[in-house]
């Protein structure tokens, strides 16, 4: 009896467990299929029992994941965690396919069937599409084969599958809100498919805040089996990944929040210095194995670096692969301006500070603490001010000094008490509160001069802020990093400074020379973050050390006060000495690149970094894009390349004009230019924009966007005022229904640049003639036929990087212009006037300036005596009765080019 009460009491306490935690159930009780393992425990990593514990805290979470990270495995749980310990819940899972739906409701049956007795629910029915159980549960999965899925239903927990391929979701959100209006839960997960769709906008306004959703990001590094090798796999499966195959080496060093640090080193949410100035956080890791590498450096930085050979770097405002950029050229090494924000002012020693052998106590004022030992007893300051002085301490420190357990000891040449020795003693009496100093002259036979102070406090605290133990490896440590400021750090260099310094009496440089490389590194962030750039390292060999210096260029004799390198001003940053080497303007310091390929095989890096996918290296900038919205996308243009548009050519324009400041112009005309202005007609209201652009035709380059909401009349207007500005400027407009009436107000204003096509325009051959019908009417003909080579024409402009695209609205619109069925057209929800008024103004382009190279002239002199066909509203010639553009091709056949402009 005593016995099965107390197995009672158990099964009692361990239901309790698992009803009160999900985790503890699933680990201890479900059971999962592994494709080569078999039945096992589903033994949830980390990063799923964090998810579990936003599914218990959070009522609508959505997720972003990689391939196999187990989530739909984990949802379904969740789910049955849920049905099983709340009775009368009600789980609806929602996928794009049925195999898929079936797939989940398949992985709930199954652990259900093999829980404890005490644990599994008796089902009252069972069918491939849901399980109904005893205390009024029930799983269902449906598919979205239409809008109504799920509407009649009322939810505990809504599970969406694959979001992201769900065609028409919006339509189904809107369908399932009723589901959840007395307060279900939904987990919503997916992994990317392209912008623009409901998920990738849900997801986006989530991280923002912007709705009631908690976003979640599974990068696939989270996940414990996930290794490089298997990445790789995945890689020869799904296609390349561009992140994957640009790497370093891992001695390469990246300009951090931190200091520099070797990639190898690099973590998960380190900030990392962009080519914008500013710091953003690394979200991904890469490492992987390659043969295919240069071997770099710089003239303003002598320490190699190698990098695969399809790395794009930064130049003249786009991004190259290293192996397509000549030696000798000058490419940025660094921003000018770095938006550096940390200031942190002071430190707790009393948090952070632990002595062996020591009591501690507050004192009664408790900006102080006593410490209490056999030998002595002392109080010292609690507080400790990170600024200037502290920072020269530490330098001082790292320069000349060493440290015991209990002692620090400072060596240097000068003997004078009254120089650096006053002012050392003074910082450590201000800081820490000693007075217990010792001072002699030439120990041990040198020339030089020792400061001794005693005191563990002391010597503990150095160590928290500088790694190493001797004058070729001290440094300042991750915690100086973290803690530190721009005064404390210019401080720092002036102490390194004073104890290994030189000034050199070169009139073109000052000199630092030190036998440490990471205290040369910290020099050179600190230098860079003061605006400093033209700095040249070089590596100095003898027979016994290295030494490794630093040449601020260029900074002539303005040193205001030969021991601190902190007040060095820069005059003159460009020397005629220099000007081939090195260079500078608005935005960049530059540098002479070096390159040379190498055979070996090493280990190399990436980094993949948030929002500018850009980060600086201790050589050059360079670019990594391996955003998974970007490239999981069906965008007719590449989004990888969409992406190296929005970084290196989109741009504020120069003014914003019109009635609706919706005008953006980025060049004003030019009388020795010609130009194109191609339109797209709206019906004007808030689902349907009238857009037009401006393009330069020899460099097409983008110099003027329209897109608003305007009636066809006074979109014709507007055509006709921007053409006439931009030199008569060739103007094209679809004639289609809409554009008819834009057309007509057009040739109301008798304007005489319009573009002319025919009804059937089939194709054009640059090589040979254009394969034309006879009919001529004004505007650009598109149908079934043309459209789709004008959009293959626009990508094909975009592929060969042809085109200056400035627009940040156009950039955005190519984004969510995708293929559907083989159709490019917008997502859902979405416009793409921009971007087919683009893709017109390309294609004319393309055509018509090839056939002026053939040396055929493309200005229409006149057609008048134009008629409307009321049936057709087409406006077509009537009277024509000599056509000097008819051409004659042979076998009483011609062509009439009479269209063309």
């Amino acid at each position: 009896m005593a016995e099965e009460y107390s197995l009672k009491k158990i099964i009692e306490e361990e239901y309790k467990k698992c009803a009160g935690d999900p985790k503890y159930f699933i680990r201890k009780y479900v059971l999962i299929q592994h494709p080569k393992r078999g039945k096992i425990n589903f033994t949830t990593y980390p990063f799923q029992n964090e998810v579990l514990d936003k599914f218990t805290t959070h009522s609508r979470n959505i997720i972003v994941k990689n391939r196999q990270m187990g989530l739909s495995t984990l949802s379904a749980a969740y789910g049955l965690w849920l049905m099983t310990f709340r009775q009368d819940s009600f789980v609806l899972v929602i996928a794009t396919k049925q195999d898929v739906a079936k797939n989940i409701i398949n992985k709930v049956r199954f652990a259900h069937s093999l829980l404890p007795s005490w644990l599994k629910l008796k089902c009252t029915e069972d069918n491939k599409l849901g399980q109904t159980y005893m205390n009024g549960s029930w799983i269902k999965a449906i598919t979205t084969s239409g809008e109504d899925s799920g509407r009649s239903e009322g939810v505990t927990l809504l599970i969406v599958d694959e979001a992201a391929f769900i065609k028409q979701m919006d339509e189904l959100w809107g369908g399932l809100q009723p589901t959840l209006s007395t307060g279900g839960d939904v987990i919503v997960l997916s992994t990317p498919n392209g912008m623009g769709n409901w998920f990738h906008k849900t997801y986006q306004n989530a991280s923002e805040l912007k709705n009631t959703f908690n976003a979640i990001t599974l990068h696939w590094t989270m996940h414990p089996e996930r290794d490089q090798e298997w990445r790789d796999a995945q890689e020869l499966e799904l296609g390349p990944r561009l992140a994957a195959q640009e790497c370093f080496d891992g001695d390469t060093r990246i300009f951090t929040e931190n200091g520099y640090k070797k990639i190898k080193n690099i973590n998960l949410n380190d900030n990392v210095l962009t080519h914008t100035g500013n710091f953003k956080k690394v979200i991904k890791l890469y490492k992987k194995k390659s043969n295919k590498l240069y071997e770099i450096n710089s003239f303003l930085n002598k320490n190699k670096s190698y990098v695969t050979k399809n790395h794009p770097f930064l130049y003249k405002n786009k991004y190259l692969e290293i192996e397509n950029i000549n030696n000798n050229t000058l490419l940025p090494i660094i921003s000018n301006n770095i938006n550096y924000k940390k200031n942190i002012k002071h430190i707790d020693l009393y948090d952070i500070i632990k002595p062996k052998h020591f009591k501690k106590k507050l004192t009664n004022d408790n900006k102080s603490f006593y410490i209490n030992d056999r030998k002595h007893k002392t109080i010292h300051n609690r507080f400790i001010d990170i600024d200037y002085d502290f920072g020269f301490l530490l330098g001082i420190y790292v320069a000349e000094g060493n440290a015991s357990r209990l002692r620090l000891y400072i060596s240097h040449h000068q003997k004078e008490k009254d120089t650096w020795v006053s002012d050392i003693t003074k910082i450590i009496n201000n800081k820490f509160g000693l007075n217990n100093f010792k001072y002699r002259i030439g120990p041990t036979g040198t020339n030089g001069a020792d400061l001794i102070v005693s005191s563990e406090i002391l010597c503990n605290t150095l160590k928290y802020f500088i790694d190493g133990n001797y004058s070729y490896d001290k440094h300042l440590s991750e915690f100086a990093y973290e803690n530190g400021n721009l005064d404390f750090f210019k401080g720092y260099i002036d102490g390194l400074f004073l104890g290994d310094g030189l000034i050199s009496t070169d009139k073109y440089s000052k000199r630092i020379g030190i036998t440490s490389l990471e205290a040369i590194y910290d020099i050179k962030f600190i230098l860079h973050l003061m605006g400093i750039n033209n700095i040249s390292f070089n590596i100095q060999k003898t027979d016994n050390r290295t030494i490794y210096i630093l040449n601020i260029l260029n900074s002539k004799n303005i040193i205001l006060n030969e021991n601190k390198i902190s007040n060095i001003l820069i005059d003159d940053l460009i020397q005629t000495r220099y000007k081939n080497e090195y260079n500078t303007n608005d935005k960049y310091t530059l540098s002479k690149l070096n390159k040379n390929k190498i055979k070996n095989e090493i280990d190399v890096y990436n980094l993949e970094i948030e929002d500018d996918n850009t980060y600086t290296t201790e050589h050059f900038i360079v670019h990594n894009c391996d955003g998974d919205w970007i490239t999981s996308g069906n965008t007719v243009v590449s989004g990888e390349i969409l992406q190296w548009y929005k970084e290196t050519h989109v741009m504020e324009p120069i003014e914003r004009t019109g009635i609706d400041r919706n005008i953006w112009i980025w060049e004003y005309p030019d009388s020795s230019k010609s130009y194109i202005v191609s339109a797209d007609t709206g019906r004007g209201d808030s689902d349907d924009f009238s857009a037009f652009e401006i393009l330069e035709l020899e460099t097409m380059t983008q110099v003027a966007e329209y897109q608003g909401m305007l009636g066809t009349k006074d979109f014709g207007n507007l055509l006709v005022e921007y053409a006439v500005k931009y030199n008569d400027a060739l103007l094209v407009i679809e004639n289609n229904s809409i554009g008819w009436a834009t057309i007509q107000a057009v040739m109301d204003r008798n304007y005489s640049n319009l573009f002319y096509s025919t009804n059937n325009l089939k194709y054009v051959d640059p090589n040979d003639s254009i394969k034309l019908k006879q009919k001529v009417v004004p505007g650009l003909t598109t149908s079934s036929v043309t459209r789709p080579l004008m959009i293959s024409k626009m990508d094909e402009y975009y592929r060969g990087r042809n085109i200056v695209v400035r627009s940040s609205r156009l950039i955005s619109q190519q984004f969510t212009f995708i293929w559907v069925s083989n159709k490019p057209q917008a997502s859902h929800g979405y416009n793409d006037d921009l971007v087919l008024s683009h893709a017109f103004a390309l294609w004319v382009r393309d055509t018509a300036l090839k056939l002026r190279v053939q040396g055929i002239e493309m200005s229409k002199t006149m057609i008048d005596n134009f008629s409307r066909d009321t049936s057709t509203n087409i406006v077509t010639s009537n009277t024509i009765t000599y056509n000097p553009y008819q051409m004659d091709i042979g076998n009483n056949e011609s062509e009439d080019l009479s269209k063309w402009l």
